[in-house]
């Protein structure tokens, strides 16, 4: 395929396949921005203790569950960023900034590239000067092959300054962090999924008249365009 992307579709048995071929864009099957802050009312929020000093993390969970989910990050406005730190765009977008990297367990000591921990999520502030980028908005436009949780902090501009309890349920203790845990799972083998990055995703068809749903993402597009004709595992014949 020219896209440089497989599309797997396994069967139980000889079977008579019917794919449901959704248009081109990643955003289809999610259109909906849950939103998360440290004063969370829309995802579970619980302490976790992460130092051996006692610091705890006031730990605020969303989920991305479609793929083209958006989960929003508000840390709060006075005297907070992103942890870790976001980077310029650059350019004529140098106003905003994105997420490169994000922590990848719960107690904030191992890092990684946004892109190695879920591939082709992305994370970019809106730029707006009233928010002083501590607003972000996470984009899943594919989901990955097995779950995975992310970790962003929002940290005091000041060492040892409380979290702006005008926003958060924290108390002003100094040693409660506010932690986004965002976990993104697999889709079910009969979707929905986009194929959005290149490389292969993995659908099934359990049973005789199922249907498994997928999209191209918006850089792709879809090769066979006969609905009555798939390739075979060569991706050419």
């Amino acid at each position: 395929m020219a896209t440089g992307v497989q599309m797997l579709v396994t069967t139980t048995a000889v079977l008579v396949l019917r794919l449901s071929f959704a248009a081109a864009g990643g955003d289809v099957f999610s259109k909906e921005i849950q939103t998360l802050t440290c004063k969370s009312t829309t995802g579970s929020q619980r302490e976790v203790q992460i130092g051996a000093d006692g610091e705890v993390a006031v730990l605020t969970e969303g989920h991305a569950t479609l793929p083209g989910s958006k989960i929003k990050l508000e840390c709060p406005a006075r005297n907070h960023t992103f942890d870790p730190e976001l980077q310029s765009l650059g350019g004529k977008t140098e106003d905003k900034k994105r997420i490169e990297s994000v922590y990848v367990d719960l107690k904030i000591n191992t890092s990684e590239p946004l892109q190695t921990a879920i591939r082709g999520a992305t994370g970019t502030t809106d730029g707006a000067p009233s928010n002083d980028n501590t607003t972000v908005t996470l984009t899943f436009p594919q989901l990955p092959n097995t779950q995975n949780t992310i970790y962003i902090r929002c940290k005091p501009t000041t060492a040892g300054e409380p979290l702006d309890t005008d926003s958060a349920d924290v108390g002003g203790d100094a040693k409660k962090v506010c932690v986004f845990a965002v976990t993104v799972t697999p889709p079910l083998p009969q979707g929905p999924q986009s194929c959005a990055v290149p490389g292969s995703v993995v659908l099934g068809i359990p049973g005789e008249g199922d249907t498994t749903q997928f999209s191209c993402g918006s850089e792709m597009k879809l090769s066979q365009t006969d609905e009555k004709k798939v390739y075979s595992n060569d991706c050419i014949t």
